[in-house]
């Protein structure tokens, strides 16, 4: 009789445990499926957030360095200054600027002390609108299309006064660092966009041949 009931309890036991097995197995499954949800969710919320981010950078700007920029040339102009209208091919790499054409140092430093308050008032606000984009908290693919070109023509045009206020521990290095890789990304589209342009006129020009001589 104890043998019996004894049988009967450890079958239950065995059951129960089973079921155990089951509901704890199932329940690590849905915990994991909300794990899942839980990332996806933050990730998506992250990019809502991140293109939200990037939208208001745009407009800033806009509103802010694109309105600011003309009375600064307008300004330049008139007091007869070079510093913004001297092209220079340059380089940066890991962060410095390397200037590859000739350029007078000290008449460019004369000239930067001539409108020094307008011109570092709009390079702090490219370095403001660049922040947030190069340490990739704003999204970067429509910062890139929307603002890249403006904001690459900006950088080449105060390049100089860069350099020369870098001599003063002023980097502005969020700046530099996006122009780099913006620059890069548009020189490439650019390259994709006129092998593609030759691919297609190749398609379409003629390649007239010149007929050989019945033989005889």
């Amino acid at each position: 009789m104890n043998s019996g009931w004894l049988t009967t309890v450890r079958a239950i036991l065995e059951l129960l445990y089973f079921i155990a097995g089951i509901v704890i197995a199932g329940a690590a499954i849905w915990g994991l499926q909300q794990i899942r949800l839980t990332k996806r969710i933050a990730s998506i919320n992250a990019k809502r957030e991140s293109l939200k981010f990037a939208a208001e950078r745009c407009q800033y700007f806009a509103e802010q360095v694109a309105i600011l920029e003309p009375p600064l040339l307008e300004e330049h102009k008139k007091l007869g200054l070079t510093l913004l209208a001297t092209n220079v091919e340059f380089e940066i790499s890991d962060g410095e600027i390397a200037i590859k054409s000739a350029w007078d140092q000290r008449l460019m430093a004369q000239q930067y002390a001539q409108i020094t308050r307008n011109l570092t008032a709009y390079m702090n606000f490219l370095e403001a609108f660049a922040i947030p984009f190069a340490a990739g908290v704003a999204d970067d693919e429509l910062g890139f299309q929307e603002t890249a070109t403006a904001f690459c023509g900006c950088v080449r045009r105060v390049i100089l006064a860069i350099v020369l206020i870098r001599k003063a521990g002023v980097r502005y290095e969020s700046c530099t660092n996006l122009y780099d890789c913006w620059s890069k990304r548009l020189l490439a589209h650019q390259l994709r966009k006129n092998i593609k342009d030759l691919e297609s006129k190749i398609k379409t020009t003629p390649e007239p041949k010149i007929k050989p001589m019945d033989s005889f």
